[in-house]
C-alpha cells in the first residue's frame, strides 16, 4: 500500500480531519492532503510524528517487512 493510502486510511480509522492530524503533526492541513495525493512525502522528523499520532510504528507505516529481514 502507498504511504499516501497508509495515512489516509489510519487517519480515517481514527475519525481524524486532515485539520486535526495537521495540528498532532505540526503541518498545515494542505500538507496532509499532499501526503495522501501522493504530491509529497513526509520528512524523517514528521513521519516519527505520524507514528505517534496514528498508533502505528514507522515501519508499519512504511510497510517495511522487518519480520523477512531478521
Amino acid at each position: 500500500m502507498l504511504l499516501g493510502n497508509k495515512i489516509l486510511e489510519l487517519r480515517r480509522k481514527q475519525r481524524l480531519s486532515q485539520e486535526q492530524l495537521g495540528e498532532k503533526v505540526n503541518v498545515t492541513r494542505q500538507t496532509i492532503s499532499n501526503w495522501e495525493l501522493g504530491e509529497t512525502a513526509p520528512n524523517p522528523e514528521q513521519l516519527k510524528l505520524l507514528s505517534k499520532a496514528l498508533n502505528i510504528s514507522i515501519d508499519e507505516l512504511l510497510d517495511n517487512d522487518v519480520k523477512n529481514v531478521l
